[in-house]
């Protein structure tokens, strides 16, 4: 059995848990929760290209229960691959890793009451 590394506890992002993805040409790409932490989150999306690796901005919104919205915040992309079982060329279906860079001051705190609405634990 593995021992789990990662720094923070991560939750399922539920049915409304959503994030918004600002692209260098100021494109936006939207995609579903699948999971989150403190420290970042994985997303599902549909696109014709991938986020890609590098940094990019990503804004939080949960629509189940009344609409919380979350700063757009930096961070780093760290994994995005195609799933392959799922095909709609010319869309791929896709999964992104996550990570926050800096967060800003009181960030946190809204993070927090984000999972705390938008995410289930059991993972």
């Amino acid at each position: 059995m593995s021992t789990e590394k990662r720094r923070y506890k991560r939750f399922h992002g539920t049915s409304g848990a959503y994030a918004i993805f600002t692209m260098p040409d100021e494109s936006r790409i939207l995609g579903q929760i699948s999971d989150i932490s403190l420290g970042g989150l994985g997303v599902r999306y549909i696109a014709s290209r991938a986020i890609g690796k590098g940094h990019s901005d990503v804004r939080l919104c949960g629509i189940n229960g009344g609409v919380m919205k979350l700063e757009q915040v930096d961070c780093k992309i760290v994994h995005d691959a195609e799933l392959p079982d799922i095909c709609l060329r010319p869309l791929q279906t896709r999964r992104c890793g996550v990570e926050f860079s800096s967060l800003p001051a009181g960030f946190r705190a809204q993070l927090e009451a984000f999972i705390q609405h938008y995410a289930i634990a059991d993972i």
